[in-house]
């Protein structure tokens, strides 16, 4: 009862937490150092190497010394800016036996599926705070002039892009009059862009001395450039020229990418800036999970029996969190997520599972037989229920940043459910709730490039305790307590995560 009165403690203040956070106040700064949009861009930037949960980091594996399971996963923003920022996609399987071994070779073991989507969605409270002034307003003068110049280089891209165009549409036509036209008219040219226009003729050419300038008309300069057309409509390909074609591509290329580049300049020019992060976003994830249990019948058909057969079922649910990122850099960072899930499920986790093993004739000569072992795990048919369930989750993570002290996470669920209740142990037929805890330290190893606060690699060293409200058990039918090691081999595992994070690429 103590550990649920902190679990609700714990959720009063993250309440009072959401209800009375504040963004950073400006104080005497005329103009941030990120303009709305691209601060947005930086937030889900950073949330993508948030550690999330059970299923940390972005993409991993876990190994439990009672159970392998893997876990792969990852994080994408959609083509298109929408309500969704991020769209995140996880897959994970493996054995649920609590007393698997890899010594065991052939073997019936109990497996599950699970496949969850997931959405983020950032609202506008995520804030940023950059220092007291007088020196916020200097440093953020200086991060907006050099913004300026990164919009001067951009728009200088697209001005040499367009000629280049232009200048290609010219040069190989007939071979492009199927093409639509180019962004530029002959007749709408600047001095500027005439000047550019000159510069790739000669530089194509291998001549700069056309004499050519910007005060001659847009004819004249082309005029330097002969494009492929030859008399009676043909196409003489010998006064193809490569230069421009390549440089044509090659700008093409880097016009594609230019917004994209000219976000994460952005990003990077007011990098050193600040002095703490708060984000928040939410996650709707809804999931589907099949599992495969091996189940014994102490009738089957009418007859008693010991028959054991592999029954595959199908669950699912629908998962909300709330999460408060704060980061101060080259400090510590805080991970705060509130969920709540609702699904559809089944009692395994709290069921005693039969181990068994079955021989078969593999081998005789004479009075010589060979035995094919198999050994594996069951559940009684009679004793698995399903039933809907509700869940509540808090998790916490401490990561300090370049440092060698581990982090420090701890993470707990609270779940109500008909599934708890257990009619064949003294004591228990009117139990509805589970409780949860898991704690452990994070190792992460961190980038060798310039941001240092990106975790590559993540080692998650844990503790859980399945049910802190459990006890040990005494079945009615037999009035014998169970043994403390029984009931440490239900409640208690200890393992590692291991995790390489997967960086797919952006898209506009």
């Amino acid at each position: 009862m103590k550990s649920v009165n902190l679990l609700l403690t714990m959720l009063l203040v993250m309440t009072w937490q959401l209800a009375f956070a504040r963004k950073g106040e400006k104080d005497c700064v005329s103009k941030d150092p990120l303009p709305k949009d691209i601060f947005n861009r930086m937030i889900v930037n950073d949330i993508t190497y948030a550690i999330v949960g059970e299923h940390t980091p972005v993409s991993g594996i876990k190994v439990d010394v009672s159970k392998p399971e893997a876990t792969i996963s990852g994080v994408f923003r959609p083509k298109k800016d929408k309500a969704i920022s991020l769209i995140g996609f996880e897959f994970k399987g493996g054995v649920t036996d609590r007393n698997f071994s890899f010594l065991k070779g052939n073997g019936e073991f109990n497996t599950a599926f699970e496949i969850r989507p997931s959405f983020y969605i950032i609202p506008e409270r995520s804030s940023g705070k950059y220092g007291v002034c007088p020196a916020a307003s200097s440093m953020s003068d200086l991060i907006n002039a050099r913004h300026d110049l990164a919009d001067k280089n951009r728009l200088a891209l697209r001005d040499t892009f367009n000629v280049l165009a232009f200048l290609r549409h010219h040069h190989m036509a007939p071979l492009t009059d199927w093409e639509a036209a180019p962004a530029l008219a002959a007749a709408s040219l600047t001095d500027a862009q005439k000047e550019i226009l000159i510069y790739f003729i000669e530089t194509s050419q291998g001549s700069p001395g056309f004499g050519l300038t910007k005060d001659k008309s847009t004819a004249q300069i082309l005029a330097k450039m002969p494009d492929l057309n030859a008399p009676g409509g043909s196409t003489d390909m010998k006064k193809y020229n490569d230069k421009v074609f390549l440089a044509y591509e090659k700008y093409k290329k880097a016009e594609e990418d230019a917004d994209e580049a000219l976000i994460s300049k952005k990003i990077a020019n007011a990098s050193h800036i600040w002095t703490k992060k708060s984000y928040w976003w939410y996650t709707v994830a809804p999931f589907a999970r099949t599992e495969k249990v091996n189940q014994y019948y102490t009738k089957y058909e009418g007859k008693d029996s010991l028959y054991f057969k592999p029954d595959y079922q199908f669950y699912g649910g629908l998962s909300l969190y709330a999460n408060h990122y704060i980061v101060f850099p080259k400090k510590t960072a805080h991970l705060i997520r509130f969920g709540l899930t609702g699904s559809y499920a089944n009692n395994l986790t709290t069921l005693t599972s039969f181990n068994y093993e079955t021989a078969t004739p593999f081998f005789a000569q004479g009075q010589s037989v060979t035995d094919k072992v198999k050994a594996g795990t069951a559940y009684n048919n009679d004793d698995i229920k399903t039933a809907l369930m509700g869940q509540v989750n808090l998790e916490y993570y401490l990561l300090p940043l370049n440092t060698l002290v581990p982090g420090f996470y701890f993470s707990s669920n609270l779940n109500v459910s008909d599934l708890y209740k257990l009619p064949k142990i003294a004591g228990r037929t009117e139990d509805m709730t589970q409780f949860s805890l898991e704690t452990g330290l994070v190792f992460n190893v961190n980038s060798r490039e310039k941001d240092k606060e990106k975790s590559i690699f993540s080692l998650l060293f844990y503790i859980r305790h399945e049910d802190l409200t459990d006890k040990r058990r005494t079945p009615v039918a037999t009035m014998i307590e169970e043994s403390k090691e029984e009931f440490m081999k239900r409640n208690v595992s200890v393992g590692v995560r291991v995790g390489i994070p997967i960086n797919l690429p952006q898209r506009q």
